[in-house]
């Protein structure tokens, strides 16, 4: 993933509230944070057959409904989604002839699946508001730390000049089909200035 992903990712992820609490070597608990409702489940892809270990839900990339679709034992299911930009353009306020800066523009979208079970709430968005409302309390002016980065494809590293949130809102009405209707949707948008270092 690119840097800018890592960044938002790794601030999701590092976050107690959303992603729950760590054991003494460094795995997530089940049950101790919004997006980690599910003992079973979240499978860290980065790392070997041997090791892998329960994460937090969060993905970095798009498509993953059908899987919702098609998985009727699932009875909770909480997860982020945080992929790609919607824009990223030169920013004129913050770059100039000797310095690159851009402002960008990133969606990340809360998702809850609602059981349909008696004893838990439904047909109410208290859940994913939680998970919204904390991840714009996250970003909101606050700095988001872009790694240095190590692949050779990478040669510029970037600084993190200001970032902002707007408040979540409900997924507007034209985009709603893209998803399962079992599912809870709420965005959350990103506004960031980067610049070269």
């Amino acid at each position: 993933m690119s840097v800018i992903t890592d960044a938002i990712v790794k601030k999701l992820r590092d976050d107690e509230f959303l992603s729950g609490k760590k054991d003494s070597t460094g795995n997530y608990l089940p049950n101790t944070g919004l997006l980690s409702l599910m003992n079973e489940a979240y499978w860290d892809a980065a790392t070997s057959t041997e090791k892998q270990r329960i994460v937090p839900a969060i993905y970095s990339w798009q498509d993953y409904t059908p899987m919702i679709r098609n998985d009727q034992s699932k009875v909770h299911l909480a997860f982020i989604q945080c992929a790609g930009h919607v824009a990223d353009v030169p920013s004129l306020r913050f770059g100039s002839k000797t310095r690159r800066a851009r402002d960008i523009t990133r969606d990340i979208l809360c998702f809850y699946q609602q059981d349909k079970k008696p004893e838990t709430v439904d047909y109410d968005y208290s859940y994913v508001e939680k998970m919204a409302e904390r991840v714009y309390e996250l970003f909101d002016r606050k700095p988001l730390q872009i790694p240095i980065p190590d692949e050779p494809g990478h040669y510029t590293t970037w600084e993190t000049v200001k970032c902002r949130a707007n408040g979540p809102i409900v997924l507007p009405y034209e985009q709603q089909d893209r998803f399962d209707s079992r599912l809870d949707v709420m965005q959350v948008t990103l506004t960031f200035t980067i610049q070269a270092k």
